[in-house]
C-alpha cells in the first residue's frame, strides 16, 4: 500500500508546477548559497596568502637595507608580523561570524590591546540574519519548503472527497499520513543530499567527522519540521488553517523567538561598548607618557627582573618598551573583564538556543564550521601567546643590549 502512495505522491508532485518550482527555487538557491560561500572563503584565504606574501617580502627588505647591526628597539618598531586565523574547510557552508571579526592582525611587539580591540563581538543569535550561504538555506528555507509539500496532507483528501475512498484500503488515516510524510521526508533529505554533496565536491570537502554532523544535524531539523507538520495534520483542519498555523509556526520558531533572545541578551546582559572599551585604553596609553621614567622602570623591572640593566635610563628605546608593558599590563584587567562578559552572554546563548530549533540549528552548523565566537575566543588567545613570543624575542635583544643584525630576521618567531 504505502508503494502505491509514493507512486501516487510522485506523480502528484509531477503534475504540480508550483510545488515542482518550489524545490527548483530551494535547489537553486542553495546552489548560489554555495556559491556564495565558496567565494567567501577563497577571500580571505587569499587575503591570508596576500599579507603572508607581503610579510615576507617587507622583513627581506627590511634586512636588505640593514647595513650594520643596529638597536633592536629601531628594528621592532618597523615589524608587522601576521597572525591569522584560517578557515576551516566547512567555513563556506556556515560562514558564521568570521565576517563579523578580524581573521588576521599585523602585530607588533607594543600595545596589544590597541591591537586587537578594534570591533565589536556581536552576540551569536545575530547570526541567523547573515550570510546567504548553505546553512542560511537549511534553517530558514528548508521549513518553506516541507510547509508547501505538506500543509495539505490529509486536508486535500477531505476537500476533495477522495478521503473515503481512499480508506477503504486497509490503511488508517494515521498510516496515511504517515506514508505521505515519509515520502516528502526522503524527498528532503535527497535534497540535502544532493547539496550537501554538490558542497562537498565544489568546495573539495574531506569526508571526515564534520561532514558527518553535518549530515546528522541537517537531517534532524528537517525531521522536527516534519514531525510539527505531522502534528498539525492530526487537528483535522482545513488546507488554509493548516497552511496559516505551519507558517505561524516558522515565524515564531525562526524569527520571533530568535528576535526576543537577542534583544534580552543585548538588555538583560549588556556588554560596554567597544568604542567605550577602546577609548579607555587608549586614554591610559596617552597618559602613560607623563609617568616619570624612574617609576616606569622600577614597575618593569619588577615584574622582568630578567630584563634589568644598568643604561636603562639613558635608552629611549627601553623606556618606550617599558612603558608599553606597564600599560599593558594595566589594562588588562579591563579588557578581561570584557572578553569574560562575553563568554557569559554566549554561554547563556548557548543555552537559550533550545528554545528555537532554528537558533540551535545555526549554532551547531557553526561550530562544525568553527565560525562561532567560541573559536574567535580561541583565536584571540592564540593572538595573545604569539605577541608574547615577539615581545620575549625582542625585549631579551632591547634589555640585554644586543644589536639587531640581518641573520635575525630569520628568528623572529612566526604565528
Amino acid at each position: 500500500m504505502w508503494v502505491t502512495i509514493f507512486q501516487n505522491e510522485w506523480k502528484m508532485l509531477i503534475r504540480s508546477r508550483i510545488l515542482l518550482g518550489a524545490c527548483g527555487l530551494v535547489m537553486l538557491a542553495g546552489i548560489y548559497a554555495i556559491h556564495y560561500g565558496y567565494t567567501e572563503m577563497n577571500r580571505q584565504k587569499e587575503t591570508i596568502q596576500l599579507i603572508q606574501k607581503e610579510e615576507k617580502n617587507r622583513l627581506e627588505k627590511a634586512a636588505s637595507k640593514l647595513k650594520n647591526d643596529t638597536l633592536a628597539s629601531v628594528v621592532a618598531r618597523q615589524i608587522n608580523k601576521i597572525a591569522y586565523n584560517a578557515p576551516n574547510e566547512y567555513a563556506g557552508l556556515a560562514i558564521g561570524q568570521r565576517d563579523l571579526h578580524r581573521y588576521y592582525y599585523l602585530l607588533r611587539p607594543t600595545a596589544l590591546h590597541l591591537q586587537i580591540y578594534q570591533n565589536e563581538i556581536s552576540n551569536p543569535l545575530k547570526l541567523l540574519s547573515g550570510n546567504f550561504d548553505l546553512s542560511f538555506v537549511l534553517v530558514y528555507l528548508f521549513p518553506l519548503l516541507i510547509v508547501a509539500l505538506s500543509y495539505n496532507l490529509l486536508s486535500q483528501e477531505q476537500e476533495q472527497g477522495t478521503l473515503a475512498l481512499v480508506l477503504t484500503n486497509p490503511i488508517s488515516s494515521g498510516q496515511l499520513i504517515g506514508a505521505k510524510i515519509t515520502f516528502r521526508f526522503l524527498l528532503l533529505v535527497l535534497l540535502n543530499g544532493a547539496l550537501l554533496g554538490l558542497a562537498v565536491f565544489w568546495h573539495q570537502l574531506p569526508l571526515n567527522d564534520k561532514f558527518f554532523n553535518w549530515l546528522i544535524i541537517s537531517n534532524l531539523y528537517i525531521i522536527f519540521w516534519f514531525a510539527l507538520l505531522y502534528w498539525l495534520t492530526t487537528w483535522r483542519k482545513s488546507s488554509a488553517v493548516n497552511a496559516l498555523s505551519a507558517l505561524g509556526f516558522w515565524l515564531l520558531l525562526v524569527v520571533v523567538i530568535p528576535t526576543f533572545l537577542n534583544l534580552y541578551l543585548e538588555t538583560a546582559h549588556a556588554i560596554p561598548s567597544r568604542f567605550t572599551l577602546t577609548n579607555e585604553i587608549r586614554d591610559k596609553y596617552n597618559i602613560s607618557w607623563d609617568i616619570p621614567k624612574e617609576k616606569v622602570f622600577k614597575e618593569f623591572f619588577a615584574t622582568y627582573p630578567q630584563y634589568k640593566t644598568d643604561t636603562v635610563e639613558n635608552n629611549f628605546g627601553k623606556w618606550l618598551y617599558a612603558n608599553v608593558a606597564m600599560v599593558d599590563r594595566q589594562v588588562s584587567p579591563t579588557a578581561e573583564d570584557f572578553l569574560g562578559k562575553i563568554k557569559e552572554r554566549e554561554q547563556l546563548a548557548h543555552r537559550l538556543s533550545w528554545l528555537s530549533p532554528a537558533t540551535w540549528a545555526q549554532a551547531q552548523f557553526n561550530q562544525i564550521a568553527e565560525s562561532d565566537l567560541a573559536n574567535q575566543m580561541i583565536f584571540l588567545n592564540q593572538v595573545k601567546a604569539y605577541h608574547q613570543q615577539l615581545k620575549a624575542f625582542f625585549y631579551e635583544k632591547i634589555y640585554q643590549n644586543k644589536l639587531f643584525g640581518k641573520s635575525d630576521f630569520a628568528k623572529i618567531p612566526s604565528f
